[in-house]
């Protein structure tokens, strides 16, 4: 599926901008949705990129429901119809142990992970069911099913979308509308950077030494890219993908879980 409408969530770097330029080169129109200021530079830069006209960015707090709704209603307003929404809005939170993390530390990490992709997912359901079609795809985490030290928050953020990416994909079915998970394992990304540094003080060691056991333990050898994300969620956005639901693919370049 080329020339669609898209919004993807946490858009302004990392994970979501790689998707959203994967998108743009696609033919996809794309909404870069980003609680960050940044987002409408970062938007205006992946247009001039890719030549693609139809780019936008908007700030949007995913946790915050008025600013969810406003911004697809602004997808709809803007480009006409909304046939695929990317869930990649995260945080990761600290790497503190169970009975040192903060409840509002893990009021944070829940908020944004859990709560904004409920928000987002309903809010797009509502314009795709009036439409018979549409593809939900959210980002989930190999951390659901495998834990580590210090990620109670963020692994129970990430395996409760797994769940409700489920629970959606049985209602939404009827209408036409796919929704599936991604669950990467390590990308290179900032936010990977921030984790690994959270770990390292945990376990008084340093950032590059457990980078470098993290690429031992890759069969393929590497961490993987947000160009390696993009190319599943442009799976799951294509066509070759109609008869797809209620999936999670985990992209870990080999490593087994």
């Amino acid at each position: 599926m080329t020339g669609g409408t898209a919004l993807v969530t946490g858009a302004a770097r990392g994970i979501g901008y790689a998707i959203a330029q994967r998108l743009a080169k696609d033919g996809w129109a794309v909404m870069l949705g980003d609680r960050s200021d940044d987002v409408e530079n970062a938007a205006a830069a992946l247009s001039q990129e890719s030549g693609n006209a139809r780019v936008a960015g908007a700030r949007c707090d995913v946790t915050d429901e008025d600013e969810v709704e406003a911004l697809v209603a602004s997808v709809v307003n803007r480009f006409g119809a909304l046939d695929l929404l990317v869930v990649n809005a995260g945080v990761g939170g600290g790497a503190d142990h169970l009975t040192e993390l903060s409840t509002e530390a893990f009021d944070t990490v829940i908020g944004v992970n859990l709560r904004g992709a409920f928000l987002s997912v309903r809010a797009a359901a509502k314009v795709m069911r009036l439409q018979g079609s549409g593809s939900i795809v959210t980002v989930s985490s190999v951390y659901a099913r495998v834990p580590v030290e210090g990620s109670a928050a963020y692994s129970a953020s990430k395996a409760g979308l797994i769940a409700m990416t489920k629970t959606a994909a049985l209602e939404l079915a009827p209408f036409g509308i796919t929704v599936n998970a991604i669950a990467p394992g390590y990308i290179d990304t900032p936010m990977r950077w921030d984790a690994l540094r959270n770990r390292a003080r945990l376990a008084g060691t340093t950032a590059e030494d457990l980078y470098a056991d993290d690429v031992a333990s890759v069969p393929l050898g590497r961490y993987g890219t947000g160009a390696d994300v993009a190319g599943a969620v442009a799976f799951f956005a294509g066509s070759d993908s109609r008869y797809v639901t209620a999936q999670v693919l985990e992209l870990t370049g080999g490593r087994p879980l």
